[in-house]
């Protein structure tokens, strides 16, 4: 996992049964060195979480290339609720979705995720502005980096509040989400849009640790922004540099190339989008996505 920028390789990219459930963490880094990543963001799926909790520290050290890691489960979501379909209280009126059961529970996802806080060196945790009673259920972290998730969070947090936290110092910094960035926190408000001064405010400031570039969402997707299209015109013999995701990306090369940007591309948004073939198994299509994947780093990279 070479080169000179950190284009990073999210463990949700190849995420389905199989690879959730068994797959450990250096099958993961592995794919991604692979497909022609320099880093790696963990999620703590069942098997990869289990494996940071119980090895050693001299074990944990071989994995350097991990730089961040994500509180992508949901705190509220036991064996239990989620195959008794009980409701979602992050979703109001909608039952906890059976792919929660891909992550390990709630506390051995936040061990793993400290384990890996005091071992590796700069590692940082994304979080979400979520707090129960004045605790976050997500946990506390020595470096948290904030991503605003306006749907289900109902986070209204503008450029100015955003830049607020991290300064007080209850955050490290922002992480800037290229779909969440225009989703609506309540029927018809978009507290970071329009979009552009929104980011170029946050990078003037100095707080954006990290870009996500997520395209092609298919699940809880509650604001229609066209990263479908976005998608589409990343790859093939002309891809399109012209979308707001490439001006998006522009900006942030032009205030500053070093940071780093984490390509949050799933397999469903891959088969959705008709780039790879639907297979029987979802399993089926992780190498065809190896290839992809190889395009859409050079992209982020030319854009």
């Amino acid at each position: 996992m070479e080169g000179k920028r950190d284009i990073r390789f999210s463990y949700s990219a190849i995420a389905e049964p199989i690879s959730a459930l068994f797959w450990n963490n250096r099958q993961f880094l592995q794919w991604g060195r692979e497909a022609g990543y320099n880093s790696a963001e963990f999620f703590p799926f069942a098997r990869a979480a289990v494996e940071i909790v119980t090895l050693n520290i001299e074990a944990i050290s071989d994995f350097s290339e991990i730089r961040s890691g994500h509180v992508r489960y949901n705190p509220y979501a036991t064996f239990w609720k989620v195959i008794t379909r009980q409701e979602d209280p992050l979703r109001p009126g909608t039952p906890l979705g059976l792919y929660n059961l891909a992550f390990a529970n709630q506390e051995t996802s936040l061990a793993a995720l400290q384990r890996l806080e005091e071992v590796l060196v700069n590692f940082q945790v994304i979080t979400y502005p979520h707090e129960v009673c004045g605790q976050n259920p997500y946990g506390q972290f020595a470096n948290p980096l904030l991503q605003t998730h306006p749907a289900v969070f109902s986070d209204t947090s503008n450029a100015e509040a955003l830049i607020k936290q991290v300064r007080e110092g209850k955050y490290r910094g922002i992480v800037w989400d290229t779909f969440h960035a225009l989703e609506e926190a309540t029927p018809g408000h978009t507290p970071l849009k329009p979009w552009q001064p929104t980011l170029e405010k946050l990078l003037a400031a100095g707080v954006v640790s990290e870009i996500h570039a997520q395209v092609g969402r298919v699940k809880e997707k509650y604001t229609e922004v066209g990263d479908q299209d976005w998608l589409t015109g990343m790859t093939g013999e002309n891809p399109n540099y012209n979308s707001e995701l490439a001006q998006m990306l522009k900006i942030v090369k032009a205030y500053d190339p070093g940071i780093p940007l984490t390509i949050e591309i799933g397999l469903e948004g891959l088969v959705k989008a008709g780039v790879i073939k639907k297979s029987r198994f979802m399993h089926d299509a992780i190498p065809q996505a190896q290839e992809i994947h190889k395009q859409l780093i050079d992209y982020v990279k030319r854009a």
